[in-house]
């Protein structure tokens, strides 16, 4: 039923946790202490190979399946069930809350929420949103956010809405110009509790509203063009965590994951020092 969908647990494992509601299945992999891995994907879904996960750094040319655990140092969390929904506590110290009426997933620290999926809904399950991929969660007024690839604008991308997408813009303004050349779907947040990130493995065109349009509240959008959505979330330790999953080396993740603006220098040390607490 549209906008109503209760989901149920249908095959699991230490971690690794499979979730389903009609004809749309939700995958939770437990992929270290402190990441999981969010799988939303229907039952005829034509998914291609992601060429961006890379745990083992030996990426063949044909990709490697979406669903794939190789290469992970998967934990498994402590886990409880309720009537309707489960908890998970990893051992980062993050608790995740898992409501199975509409799958809102939600994130606490020292029992403060970090953040959530939105309620009442926050995927596109059954066409609510239109068409494609859609992921809303909730987000403070007053939260930093640094990431995306090669941006334009401020280091600081709160409030803002960019385009994931390649487009090779000469003569561009280094204030607005939007897309850039080099994007990568992955950002990170800082806020009054504490900070995390999320990497969406897409290469569709996509884009990000990072809390410029409010309804009734403030949220972060992620809408993709493609009919899966695949994204995984760092609790701690976000930019190393992004290094582990890519199979990039440190500096290399550091310019290009994470590109500081080269042309910008005081920006950019500065940009640095913040990373620094964040990793």
């Amino acid at each position: 039923m549209r906008f109503n969908h209760i989901f149920k647990l249908t095959n699991e494992n230490e971690t690794h946790r499979e979730y389903k509601c009609d004809n749309v299945n939700i995958n939770i992999d437990f992929i270290s202490g402190s990441a999981l891995r969010v799988a939303v994907f229907n039952d005829n879904a034509e998914m291609l190979p992601t060429f961006t996960v890379n745990p083992n750094n030996n990426l063949s040319s044909l990709g490697r399946s979406r669903l794939s655990v190789d290469g992970f140092d998967c934990v498994a969390p402590v886990v409880e069930k309720f009537e309707n929904k489960e908890k998970f506590v990893l051992d980062c110290g993050v608790t995740v809350d898992l409501d199975l009426n509409n799958f809102i997933l939600s994130y606490s620290k020292e029992s403060k929420l970090l953040f959530a999926d939105r309620a009442p809904l926050a995927y596109n399950f059954e066409g609510e949103f239109g068409n494609g991929s859609y992921h809303y969660i909730t987000r403070e007024d007053d939260e930093h956010i640094f990431g995306l690839g090669d941006k334009s604008g401020l280091i600081n991308k709160a409030g803002q809405v960019y385009r994931i997408e390649t487009a090779d813009s000469m003569g561009f303004d280094a204030e607005k110009t939007d897309p850039l050349y080099k994007h990568v779907p992955f950002y990170i947040c800082e806020n009054s509790v504490g900070a995390y990130g999320i990497y969406y493995d897409t290469t569709d065109t996509s884009f990000v509203d990072l809390g410029r349009r409010m309804t009734i509240a403030w949220f972060i959008m992620f809408f993709s063009e493609a009919s899966f959505l695949f994204y995984n979330n760092m609790l701690a330790c976000a930019a190393s965590r992004l290094f582990r999953l890519s199979g990039a080396s440190i500096i290399a993740a550091a310019q290009w994951h994470i590109p500081m603006r080269l042309t910008h220098k005081i920006r950019c040390r500065a940009f640095w020092i913040k990373l620094k607490t964040l990793i």
